[in-house]
């Protein structure tokens, strides 16, 4: 009777599967939102990136008084330098703020 009065307490093994299952649900449930999020964060970043870029060239020829050019190249990132005698000003590199371990991305990896 002694044993009746105080219950164990704890999981059974059917109880700890049911949980363990429902947290495999949910996060493969949630793997195409975080991908997607993955994404626009780093469209944003790019995006910021750029804006940033355009705002020291702007800054540089004004101080300089002189043209000054912004070179975008797919996937190398961006160049700020003076046109007239070449001379590299800044430069950003395409894997700059992209996430590492990118899930079911191009294979651009931060370094």
């Amino acid at each position: 009777m002694l044993s009746n009065r105080h219950k164990k307490g704890g999981f059974s093994l059917i109880e700890l599967m049911i949980g363990i299952a429902l947290i495999g649900i949910l996060t493969v449930m949630a793997i195409p939102a975080f991908q997607t999020w993955m994404r626009n964060t780093e469209i944003r970043n790019t995006a910021e990136s750029i804006t940033n870029g355009m705002q020291i060239a702007r800054v540089e020829a004004i101080s300089r008084n002189i043209p000054v050019q912004m070179l975008i190249g797919p996937g190398t990132g961006w160049t700020i330098s003076v046109p007239s005698t070449g001379t590299q000003i800044q430069q950003r590199s395409a894997l700059e703020g992209l996430c590492v371990g990118r899930l079911g991305g191009s294979g651009n990896h931060h370094k």
